[in-house]
């Protein structure tokens, strides 16, 4: 067998006849020459040249080559070449000696490669990033953001900079200019993205810091440039806008560091999807497996195996086509799935932030949403862990594998495939149990699914399962990572010489099933994250330790399992298993990049509290509030009127009242059904309260929603919501995600009642008028599985779109968790406070940093908006006080510029810029601007005296390499020849034409004179006299009449591109064309455009002229529009607003609105009939729009 397998595959590493232990493998062989054992026996210590560019490498007769396989390859490459550190680096690694038909393996050395600069005193210290820095020079002195900062980046990586000016706006509210340049145009305070790096070594994920008066970002592939940005992104998060000034080299040590979250069984929103993969790029985890479909696995809580079949939930999240034409069972998922495009653009998308995502439909076995569409292929038999095999595939009929075949064909073939070229695919093959024959069966499935995803041009990735599964039938390798997950499953030992490529994923160290005990490893609620930081070694698994620089192993990924479903379901919510995540992402991050052995636990601990989650995220729901009091309604003023501190006013109401009956004052009623006031905030995250004073009519029925979410959760399961009276019990309580939450207390009818949720992490509380009515607590409902209670609070709306309550409420306020700790030595009150400001009044902001002086204006601001409260608490006067200590200390100044002296180099520098390049040939020129690159580059970013003296002595006879370009005359000869004919009579031409004529020819002759002339002033002389005429006496040019832009001419206004469709002076017409700005949030598409100073109107909307439009929000469309082309809003998934201004309706093609917001609010004029009005409706739905949508005049 051992035989076949090598033959077939081409794939074995090493194989070996003995038993081996947990060290690494020693001198390993796969059908090792003579020549090779020659070279093996000659293999000592390896040396370091002298003059530290390389490593000693064997002698090897011919036919025999030897590579250095190194941990940190980016230190000594295959070749021994050494990428000098910027300090003492330990490298371990092996030789690999190999002829074409063998292989071997020396023993494992530690080399120690020094630093290529020696400490300096005073130096600064390392900064403290997650995972850490592999390398560190420092010198002295601060790199500060000022007021002028931006960033500057190569054409290449303007997408990378554009991502990195969004997540620092995110972090300290400042915009960063983003600009296309190079060394020449940065300056103090800038940041610099550029694939201009002298490193060889750095390969794909490492990059350099150089981090002076700018901070700049040297890389050789765009993720290595990204992976930069993200570490200045965490190290100024620690900071008020300052970095240690110094050299960073860094890089990683696994090419794989990874999680596997299953979404098959656990719906989880796109959105939310994305912010793992976000987070995930925040600690450098590059390898994001979405298992995408999976189902129940305990049958045997179901009595019948028919009763499984039907009940038993499971669920594929992805779009498909395949539908079971007799039966019209779909794949695709019904309560939440993910489309096609969404999800082409999710795996571009995190590629661009260094997350590779890799899709995983998981067949033959738990792929009960696949037989149940293909039923004739369903295994319809007793038997496995579970009872029954149902979610098994019948692989023993070929037409089963077919099938396989077919559902990944639909998202692999195509000009625009789902998954495309670049995607790794994972096929799955986890936990197959099969009937009679299955080893054989379930390995030829293995091995015709690697060889068809290969055949596409993909990567192949797959869970370890060919030990549980052992037989004859060769199963290929080469090429294909395993998932090690099980060794029972999987033999580590076995996978290796077999030539797989091993991802240590064991279920000891690295799996989590959320909420199915309270332990951690091993199946457990959260990974044992403390003795993963201390002790873990990913390169050993079982029997298997590989040695350092292995390259068949690749890293780790560590998996969310949500096992805990239907007949065991236990409430995790996206919260819930987002925190999981977290809990283990900067651990595991930090082991497989490199060796942490610069903090300890605690240290490490304290730090993530620092770098957090990643900007442009909100996972936790995070609230920005001046005080403890997030919102609060009181209804006795405005409705919309938020009187907390923090003026977060609703934005819409509908079908809602002002009571005069409230509790001591006015009060809202509302409807039920549909009746609501949109607030600004969608959720809160544990720890909230939500108090409320109400009384419900004594005529309501059905749920009552208290407030809810803005959006349903996915398809089915409605929207968070907080309930006077939940479905099926009638008592207080709340859903979410498909959980239905109840607390032991019926909210009487017709009374004022005061409730407080307080909602916690895997627990709830009810108080009723101050006092506790029940508790929702972390109880066990089977085994050592537990309830989760876990209550993220909906606030975005008071009331509801389906089912609000009926009834009237006195005041509605919503508190955070934050801490509010009172100062007995001072009395704070709103005078003090006043006066605390007033010393801040004349502050120079230039004399800070930038990040520094917008944290001071954001606490300044929530201290001003305490003082501006009509009736501010103790408590809020406390919180402010709070903010002012906070201010005080904010402040941080621009620092001293302390670095070399570069006067005497800008100077030279400036001298050669000046040189007119154009009067030396092309070759010298470009000769001559290389070598002043290098000059340009140390006075852009000074870090080093010896930077400044190398960059002078470079400069050094640099002009001597110019040669100068013939200039050609004749040109100018002949045209001053011409010029002197022309004047000899010059009676009928006007005196003033003459005299300028006279200039030009005067001037032409001057530097026809000059011997040293370039040949850019010979062609401008020229150019001067030829356009230089004499005019008739009398005569005139009159202006040419304007001219009609033609048809398919574009301008761009307002974010907008309109395509003329027909050019007429006065009856002009164009099409709004195409969503320019993409950002735009709100659209107007106007009556007319102007362009060339002619008027057109606007009469259409081309077809998929807003698709792009996914940040699109509202939309205003002119009086003039007739035609809206079709999918011209498609999938503008946030337009929530659509304006029209003309009194026709106009015509609407197929898909236009379609996938737009579900309660889209459609505007008309009122001046349109009632006829048009209904003919817009008509069109609008005809074209997509939702059933759900409100249409007003």
């Amino acid at each position: 067998m051992f035989h076949k397998m090598f033959q077939r595959a081409g794939a074995f590493m090493l194989a070996a006849c003995v038993a081996f232990s947990t060290v690494p493998f020693s001198s390993l062989q796969v059908n090792a020459s003579e020549g090779i054992e020659a070279v093996i026996a000659g293999i000592t210590q390896p040396q370091i040249s002298m003059d530290g560019k390389r490593i000693s490498m064997p002698d090897a007769p011919e036919g025999v080559d030897v590579r250095f396989c190194a941990d940190y390859k980016q230190v000594i490459g295959e070749d021994g070449t050494i990428y000098a550190p910027y300090e003492d680096k330990v490298v371990k690694g092996f030789y690999e000696v190999s002829d074409g038909g063998g292989k071997r393996q020396s023993e494992e050395f530690t080399i120690t490669v020094p630093g290529k600069y020696a400490p300096m005193e005073g130096a600064n210290e390392k900064p403290s990033v997650i995972p850490e820095l592999q390398e560190w020079y420092g010198i002295q002195g601060q790199f500060a953001v000022c007021q002028t900062s931006k960033i500057v980046a190569d054409h290449e990586l303007l997408d990378t900079a554009a991502e990195f000016a969004a997540d620092y706006k995110d972090l300290t509210g400042i915009v960063l200019p983003v600009v296309e340049g190079s060394y020449a145009d940065v300056s103090r305070g800038d940041f610099y993205l550029t694939f201009d790096t002298e490193d060889e070594g750095l390969g794909k994920e490492g990059y350099i810091l150089k981090i002076g008066e700018a901070a700049v970002v040297e890389a050789a592939d765009r993720t290595g440039a990204y992976w930069g940005v993200v570490s200045i992104l965490q190290i100024l998060k620690q900071t008020n806008g300052t970095i240690a000034k110094g050299f960073v080299r860094d890089y990683p040590k696994y090419e794989v560091r990874g999680l596997s979250l299953d979404v098959g069984r656990k719906p989880i929103e796109m959105d939310t999807v994305k912010q793992f993969a976000k987070n995930m790029s925040w600690y450098k985890l590059n390898s994001f497996q979405v298992h995408l479909n999976d189902n129940l696995i305990f049958f045997e809580d179901y009595p019948t195996m028919d009763e499984a079949m039907e009940k038993a939930y499971a669920a594929f999240r992805l779009e498909s086509d395949v539908e079971n034409e007799k039966t019209g069972v779909k794949l695709t998922a019904e309560d939440l799935f993910y489309t096609k495009d969404e999800f082409r653009s999710f795996i571009q998308d995190s590629r661009k932030i260094g997350v590779d995502v890799i899709p995983e439909f998981d067949m033959p076995a738990h792929a009960l949403a696949i037989t149940r569409v293909f039923d004739q292929y369903m295994s319809k038999v007793s038997g496995g862990q579970h009872k029954y095999l149902i979610d098994e595939l019948d692989i023993s009929q070929d037409e089963a594998i077919q099938i396989a075949k077919d559902i990944w064909a639909e998202y692999l073939e195509g000009d625009d495939p789902v998954f495309d070229e670049e995607t790794t695919i994972h096929i799955g093959t986890d936990e197959f149990h099969g009937g009679s024959n299955g080893n054989e069966a379930f390995r030829k499935f293995s091995d015709e699914m690697i060889e068809y995803i290969q055949s596409t041009g993909r990567k192949v990735r797959m869970w370890g399962s060919l030990s549980n599964k052992s037989g004859t039938t060769p199963v290929r390798s080469e090429g294909v990572q395993l998932n090690m997950w099980a060794n029972n499953y999987a033999d580590p030992r076995t996978m290796y010489n077999a030539g797989y490529d091993l991802i240590n994923t064991q279920y000891s160290n690295l799996y989590i099933v959320p909420a199915s005990n309270k332990n951690r490893g091993a199946y457990g609620d959260y990974l044992p994250t403390e003795r993963l930081y201390i002790s873990w070694k990913p390169n050993s698994m079982g029997n298997l330790t590989t040695k350092a620089g292995d390259e068949q192993m690749l890293g780790a990924v560590f998996a969310i399992w949500h096992d805990c479903i239907d007949t065991r379901a236990n409430g995790i919510s996206e919260y819930d298993s987002f925190d999981r995540f977290f809990d283990a992402a900067p651990v595991v991050a930090a082991r497989l990049w490199g060796e942490t052995e610069d903090r300890t636990w605690s240290e490490f601990t304290e730090e993530i509290k620092k770098t957090g989650t990643a900007p442009n995220t909100n996972m936790y729901y995070e609230v920005d509030s001046a005080t403890k009091t997030i919102l609060k309604y009181n209804f006795d003023g405005e409705l919309e009127k938020d009187d907390s501190a923090n003026g977060y006013d609703a934005t819409e109401k509908v079908n809602v009242t002002q009571s005069p009956n409230g509790e001591g004052g006015k009060a809202l009623r509302l409807a039920g059904g549909e009746s609501y006031l949109t607030t600004p905030v969608d959720k809160v995250g544990p720890e909230n309260s939500l108090t409320v004073r109400l009384k419900m009519d004594a005529n309501a029925t059905g749920e009552q929603i208290i407030c809810e979410s803005w959006k349903p959760f996915g398809e089915t399961y409605g929207t968070y919501s907080v309930k006077a009276r939940q479905k099926g019990t009638g008592k207080v309580g709340y859903s979410r995600e498909g959980y239905d939450y109840s607390f032991n207390y019926t909210l009487p009818e017709n009374e004022w009642v005061e409730l407080t949720i307080k909602g916690n992490q895997n627990t709830a509380e009810l108080w009723v008028n101050g006092s506790l009515a029940d508790k929702l607590d972390t109880t066990t409902i089977r085994g050592t599985i537990y309830k989760v209670n876990t209550l993220v609070m909906p606030v975005g709306r008071i009331g509801s779109t389906t089912d609000s309550f009926k009834g009237e409420i006195d005041f509605i306020k919503v508190d955070g968790k934050k801490e509010i700790k009172e100062d007995p030595s001072v009395t704070v009150t709103r005078n003090f406070l006043e006066k605390e400001l007033n010393k801040y009044a004349n502050l120079d902001s230039s004399a800070y940093t930038a990040q520094s002086w917008a944290k001071f204006q954001e606490l300044y601001g929530k201290v001003q908006a305490v003082t501006g409260m009509m009736e501010p608490e103790q408590e809020d006067y406390n919180a402010a006080y709070e903010s002012l200590l906070e201010m005080k200390n904010v402040l941080t100044e621009m620092p001293e510029n302390i670095g070399p002296d570069t006067s005497e180099l800008r100077k030279e520098v400036e001298r050669l810029e000046a040189l007119d390049m154009d009067a030396y040939t092309q070759e010298s020129a470009m000769i001559f601007l290389k070598q002043l690159t290098k000059a340009q580059k140390a006075l852009a970013n000074p870090m080093l005296d010896s930077d400044v003296s190398e960059a002078m002595a470079s400069l050094e006879g640099i002009e001597d390499v110019l040669v100068k370009r013939p200039v050609v005359k004749t040109g100018l000869i002949s045209e001053i020849a011409n010029a002197e004919k022309q004047m000899q009579n010059t009676n009928e031409f006007s005196a003033e034409s003459i005299a300028a004529f006279r200039i030009a020819l005067a001037q032409a002759k001057t530097v026809l004179a000059n011997p040293d002339a370039t040949q850019k002033q010979i062609d401008a002389a020229l150019k001067r006299l030829k356009e230089t005429k004499l005019v008739k006496k009398n005569t005139s040019v009159e202006n040419p009449e304007p001219k009609v832009p033609a048809e398919g001419t574009t301008v761009t206004s307002g974010g907008v591109e309109y395509k003329v469709t027909k050019a007429d002076a006065k009856k002009g017409t164009v099409t709004a064309s195409r969503l320019k700005d993409t950002k735009k949030a709100k659209i107007t598409i106007p009556s007319e455009v102007e362009i060339d100073g002619f008027r057109f109107q606007v009469t259409a909307i081309g077809s998929k002229a807003f698709q792009k439009g996914k940040k699109l929000t509202s939309v205003t469309i002119g009086k003039h529009v007739t035609a809206i082309g079709s999918g011209a809003f498609y999938k503008c998934s946030k337009l929530k607003k659509v304006v029209f201004k003309g009194v026709k309706a106009p015509k609407a093609a197929s898909k236009a609105f379609k996938g737009t917001a579900a309660k889209c609010k459609i505007m008309a004029p009122k001046k349109m009939t009632k006829k048009q009005f209904g003919v817009l409706k008509a069109r609008l739905k005809k074209a997509g729009m939702s059933k759900k949508a409100l249409y007003k005049k």
